[in-house]
């Protein structure tokens, strides 16, 4: 039934029929995955969740944020937005209590990482309980928060799979100088490239992830302040939220650096941005 809609839906174009022949290819080629074929027919990649248990608090808030993802037009067309590239790829989703920079527990705790397992190849992205779970203070985040670090991990699948196949599609050497984990090469590459597309994705699946008074709070009763000396006061802008949020986690881009020196005017209204709405979107 979702191969059939997805066909009738997209009117039995080239590309749609690509994709499907892709994703029956992938089936085949990856039997210790277990794709989520309607899943995967609304997403820029192939994805396997089974490990993901709904009936457990974490499992069933990470499938409502994916399916969320799944109902924005722009995070289906992900990679070709950003890398003017439609080949796609597998990914399994895993849920672990804690996440480590690097998948090493000596360092320090993390909300997601993306690896590749060493005997299958596959792609892993592990997302940690503590950020999906209320009341874990420090780790927990909102729902769209935690839906943009899923976004976030996405690319970064990406980006890894092209580290290891340069050949495929886009020309990764012109892109990044160093394969993952080298984390900074792909954040600078992520802060100077993908931030309207993430824009716009979580444009787009706003009112999926947020509370109506959460979001009524932010329209109505919030004044933001762009700079302190002159005072200067603005409304709630939800396309400055979009941005700062996407930008959340490359801190240590060098762009990031560049834009949001410290101490700086810019700097407290990104922070502001982001206290203001983990303070209330969930709410």
């Amino acid at each position: 039934m979702a191969v059939m809609d997805f066909l009738i839906k997209n009117y039995f174009s080239l590309n749609s029929i690509s994709i499907i022949t892709g994703l029956k290819n992938a089936i085949a080629k990856n039997p210790s995955l277990q794709f989520d074929v309607a899943a995967s027919l609304k997403s820029p990649m192939n994805i396997d969740r089974s490990s993901i248990i709904n009936t457990t608090p974490e499992g069933q808030k990470f499938n409502e944020l994916y399916d969320a993802l799944a109902m924005s037009p722009e995070f289906q067309k992900l990679f070709t937005s950003i890398f003017k590239d439609g080949n796609r790829f597998n990914v399994k989703f895993e849920i672990a209590d804690h996440v480590y920079e690097d998948n090493n527990p000596t360092k320090k705790e993390v909300n997601a990482t993306t690896s590749e397992d060493p005997v299958t190849k596959n792609i892993i992205i592990k997302i940690s309980k503590q950020i999906l779970l209320a009341g874990n203070i420090g780790k927990s985040q909102t729902r769209i928060e935690n839906a943009k670090t899923i976004l976030h991990e996405c690319v970064h699948a990406y980006l890894f799979v092209k580290a290891n196949n340069p050949t495929i599609g886009t020309d990764f050497v012109k892109i990044l100088n160093t394969m993952y984990p080298a984390a900074n090469e792909q954040h600078n590459f992520m802060f100077d490239k993908m931030i309207p597309t993430m824009q716009k994705v979580l444009s787009e699946i706003r009112d999926l992830v947020t509370t109506q008074r959460g979001r009524n709070v932010l329209d109505k009763e919030v004044t933001m302040h762009p700079t302190q000396n002159p005072l200067t006061s603005t409304s709630w802008i939800w396309s400055e939220y979009y941005k700062y949020l996407s930008i959340k986690g490359l801190e240590e881009a060098t762009s990031f650096k560049k834009d949001f020196p410290n101490p700086s005017d810019q700097l407290d209204l990104f922070i502001d941005y982001l206290r203001h709405g983990k303070n209330e979107l969930d709410r």
